[in-house]
């Protein structure tokens, strides 16, 4: 894990907006609520401490009260130093007894305090009183501290566990896409009210494909699930036939999708589902071919920036009507064509007669450009177009220097 830097007094605070009291232990100006997520402004005192180049977390000394003038007064690293006892009363100058800071606590056992002693408070037999007194800082719904637990990878199983309950959506989020986290864990995540939740569940690659099935099936569904490559054939034939649009445009980006599958969906009448099969680089080359010829300019867009895109399908594209993409940046599908790399030699001598003159100039620097349309291209009535072609490589030496 991380080092974590420097120490903040642990204290609680409360969100405004949703009257939330939660931990916090972080240097920061502000903290997120981790019921509503309003920024909830924080005013507390940081404790800084590096011992050896290290840096370790500190607790923050208990406030004492003199006996002999009773003043209460805050006590903090300036007053008291390491190992000490004893502290002087502001006030009157009396001695103190404080409870003295435990021995430094380095960032690597970080993980161990948020473990299974984070619910009982220092119930475990092997944590000193030290620690324990660290483990009942360190309470549930810390969002901070449960954040750093799920990301460390040296995290156990049952710190996961208890943090698989935790509040915070993103904690629950962060528990469901550890590699570590045990099959009950992500069975129980997998039924998680918040969508994010069970989308970390079926993107982890611990996931059982019974899990995934589950978590496709349901009524709130999943997209990932139903995305998913490791989710079983029967379910992804079964949801194919989804009266649910997005349940079929999630069928349709599943590379796992049998070709058969692909062909009946690349006919569906939503647009969604007709673009997912357009990105899918297991769609096959018939129905990519028929999808150039769809109306809707959003599908062949998909089509051309598909990487899986065959050459048929692109030079279908390039017969079709040119229609602009980006209008503030003036890109056109003929441009966008033009401007991949693989771009057939078909296709680019398609749109060399194209009305656009970009397009021309695009495909008169191709390097992919025939020598015969760069020839023509050569003789355009753009200037732009003349000269990119004669500068083309691909240009023959011999027509080059007739220039």
């Amino acid at each position: 894990m991380a080092a974590l830097v420097g120490v903040v007094v642990c204290a609680r605070v409360t969100c405004d907006g949703c009257a939330t009291s939660f931990a916090v232990r972080r240097l920061a100006d502000a903290l997120p609520c981790p019921r509503c997520g309003e920024a909830v402004a924080l005013g507390l005192d940081v404790l800084g401490a590096e011992l050896g180049g290290e840096d370790v977390l500190r607790p923050p000394f208990e406030d004492p009260t003199c006996p002999a003038c009773d003043d209460r007064f805050a006590v903090d690293e300036l007053h008291v130093g390491l190992g000490a006892d004893t502290v002087a009363c502001p006030r009157c100058g009396a001695a103190l007894a404080v409870r003295a800071a435990p021995p430094p606590l380095a960032a690597s056992g970080f993980a161990y305090l948020v473990g299974e002693d984070l619910a009982g408070a220092g119930d475990g037999a092997a944590a000193g009183d030290d620690d324990r007194a660290w483990i009942a800082l360190l309470e549930p719904d810390a969002l901070d501290v449960a954040l750093a637990a799920a990301a460390a990878p040296d995290t156990p199983p049952a710190t996961l566990t208890t943090l698989a309950g935790h509040v915070a959506p993103i904690v629950r989020a962060r528990v469901a896409a550890h590699p570590a986290t045990p099959a009950a864990a992500l069975e129980a995540l997998a039924a998680d009210p918040d969508p994010d939740v069970r989308d970390a569940v079926a993107a982890s690659p611990t996931t059982s494909p019974e899990i995934l099935a589950a978590l496709a099936r349901a009524d709130a569904g999943s997209w990932a699930a139903t995305a998913s490559p490791r989710l079983p054939a029967h379910v992804i034939e079964e949801l194919a036939a989804s009266p649910h649009g997005w349940i079929r445009s999630a069928v349709a980006a599943n590379p796992a999708a049998t070709p058969a599958t692909l062909t009946r969906l690349a006919a569906d009448p939503e647009i969604d589902v007709r673009v997912a099969v357009a990105g899918n680089p297991a769609a096959p080359a018939a129905a990519l071919v028929a999808l150039a010829a769809d109306p809707s300019t959003r599908v062949r867009v998909e089509l051309v920036r598909s990487p899986a895109a065959p050459a048929a399908a692109l030079e279908a594209v390039a017969r079709t009507s040119d229609v602009e993409v980006d209008h503030d940046r003036g890109t056109t599908l003929h441009l966008l064509l033009a401007g991949r790399a693989d771009a057939p030699a078909a296709a680019l001598a398609v749109l060399a007669s194209s009305r656009r003159v970009a397009v021309r100039v695009a495909v008169a620097r191709h390097r992919g450009t025939a020598p015969a349309v760069l020839k023509r291209l050569a003789r355009d009535r753009s200037d732009d177009v003349e000269l990119s072609a004669k500068l083309n490589p691909a240009c023959p030496s011999w027509w080059r220097r007739l220039w």
